[in-house]
């Protein structure tokens, strides 16, 4: 099925590619949206078959975006040919697809096929679907949290988690006092059995090797990567913080220059002329102090402008270079986070843009990071803008227009430093915990 899946996927061009991988997210959120309501317990009663709840709108009436297009556009996927797009996968067998009826015009949407989710996740490299008996990843990471407890009792509510966990021969944990719960003893053996498969099935899921050797991702590594980013963090924050506290302290040294001096006509006798004096003091003390704030927040906010560039530099080296980890493979335990360290240490103040990541083999990561990178090296450019309905904030009114206009924004970051952020961030979110190692190298052990 894989090569079948692998050849579907390979004879559709870059824009259909497109479509059937848009079209895929929306049908796993639509799934994992699904499966977390059914756990909570707040779709019991709704038998709504999938044939039906996997249906996705992808263009309706009105000038209203869909989340289909918004997605098309972040890709570049914006030029005419909907419809032929949509007719050729549906030739293919990968989707379904269909117009109803929506007020007085039609809405277009489509539905995955099995064909369509598994070509996609063939580009993905990603592992098949879950067996009979296995658990789903919301009860898998519910497992690894009593693995990690070992004894202790954990809170976790829903009664799918009754379903997932108690429910089976032998249960896999205890309840108490709902809704707590402690692993049982068949639990820890269904842990250590299946934990190779989980791996590999669910590698977003943190969960330890229960037979702990050298750790591919051990939790030093993660704490740099968060270090990096906190660090970015506080410097945007403080910068911001020094803007706000600038701008109050200019408006009030402001507003005591234009008040002028509190007399109001002729003073006479000593005393009145002393209550003038002194209040012509209080009036010039507190202009002094205004302008003494907003000198020192004015150095506040340089410092944090300071801070910014070469924060973002680490980021973005620390970044990558756990991406380069990830996909090498070969360094484990307290050598992970040393390398990580190293590269951000080595960003430097004057720091230059990292070579362009090398290719991992799975297309989301390698299109959301080559994306990331070419933008921040300013060599991808659109064939058009993003459409005003993406670029232009929602009107105001009332209030909020007023509660707007009251609140100045700091001034936005350089653009350079904006989309090396950018990159920081969308590498490490898919290294974040070992998730992308996990996927590149899932465990070799295999279930007895």
């Amino acid at each position: 099925m894989t090569g079948k899946a692998q050849a579907a996927w390979d004879s559709l061009n870059p824009r259909q590619q497109a479509y059937l991988h848009v079209l895929f997210n929306h049908d796993q959120a639509a799934e994992e949206q699904r499966a977390a309501d059914w756990a909570s317990g707040r779709t019991l009663d709704d038998r709504t078959p999938a044939s039906e709840w996997r249906w996705i709108d992808v263009v309706t009436p009105g000038s209203r975006l869909t989340s289909v297009q918004r997605a098309l556009a972040q890709r570049d996927v914006r030029d005419p040919g909907v419809g032929s797009t949509l007719a050729a996968l549906a030739r293919a067998g990968l989707i379904e697809h269909e117009e109803v009826p929506r007020g007085r015009s039609r809405a277009v949407r489509a539905k995955m096929t099995r064909t369509g989710r598994a070509a996609v996740r063939a580009s993905l490299k990603a592992a098949p679907g879950r067996r009979t008996g296995e658990l789903a990843d919301w009860s898998w990471e519910i497992l690894v949290r009593l693995w990690r407890e070992d004894g202790a009792e954990v809170r976790a509510g829903g009664p799918a988690v009754e379903r997932a966990l108690l429910d089976r021969k032998p249960p896999l944990a205890a309840q108490h006092t709902y809704p707590w719960y402690t692993i049982t003893e068949a639990g820890r053996e269904h842990y250590r059995q299946n934990w190779a498969r989980y791996a590999q099935l669910y590698p977003h899921v943190a969960a330890p090797d229960p037979d702990p050797g050298e750790d591919p991702w051990p939790a030093a590594a993660q704490k740099v990567l968060d270090r990096l980013r906190q660090s970015v963090d506080a410097a945007v924050a403080d910068r911001s913080a020094a803007f706000y506290r600038q701008t109050e302290a200019e408006d009030a040294a402001a507003k005591a220059r234009t008040q002028g001096g509190p007399g109001g006509g002729e003073v006479s006798g000593e005393w009145e002329r002393l209550i003038v004096e002194q209040a012509q003091q209080v009036q010039d003390l507190t202009a002094t102090h205004a302008r003494a704030r907003a000198e020192m927040a004015a150095r506040h906010y340089a410092d944090a402008e300071t801070r910014i560039g070469p924060a973002i530099g680490a980021y973005v080296h620390g970044a990558l270079a756990a991406y380069e980890v990830s996909m090498e493979n070969v360094l484990f335990d307290d050598a992970v986070a040393e390398a990580i360290s190293q590269a951000a240490a080595g960003a430097g103040a004057e720091w230059v843009l990292p070579p362009r990541p090398a290719p991992c083999g799975l297309h989301d990561v390698d299109s959301a990071l080559g994306e990331a990178w070419d933008t921040a090296a300013g060599v991808r450019v659109r064939r058009r803008p993003l459409p005003k309905q993406m670029t232009e904030p929602p009107p105001r009114r009332g209030r909020y227009r007023a509660m707007l206009r009251a609140d100045p924004e700091p001034p936005p970051l350089e653009t350079r430093l904006e989309q090396a952020w950018a990159l920081a961030r969308a590498t490490a979110g898919q290294v974040n915990d070992g998730a992308l190692r996990r996927s590149l190298h899932p465990p070799i052990r295999q279930n007895p």
